[in-house]
């Protein structure tokens, strides 16, 4: 096979996971403020803190994963570049 017609498929997928990731964030953020927003009304309130600082510990785990997976997918693109280098 053609090593630029390789790396032009490595770069659209890259391109493809870049922007759902981004895609994906934006869905994350959205869903924080609408838990605020949900534990900021009167009827929430009997949650208190608590309710909301596992939320935030949840949130906080989840992020961390997400910044991981991004990481692992960028080192393995970087990885099949070499190899197609």
């Amino acid at each position: 096979m053609n090593k630029n017609f390789l790396k032009e498929c490595l770069k659209f997928n890259q391109n493809n996971l870049n922007h759902a990731y981004i895609t994906f964030e934006k869905y994350q953020e959205h869903g924080e403020k609408f838990t605020e927003n949900m534990f900021n009304m009167p009827f929430a309130k009997e949650f208190g803190g608590q309710g909301m600082e596992m939320i935030n510990q949840w949130k906080n785990i989840y992020k961390e994963g997400q910044v991981n997976m991004k990481k692992m997918i960028d080192e393995g693109f970087k990885n099949i570049e070499r190899i197609i280098e």
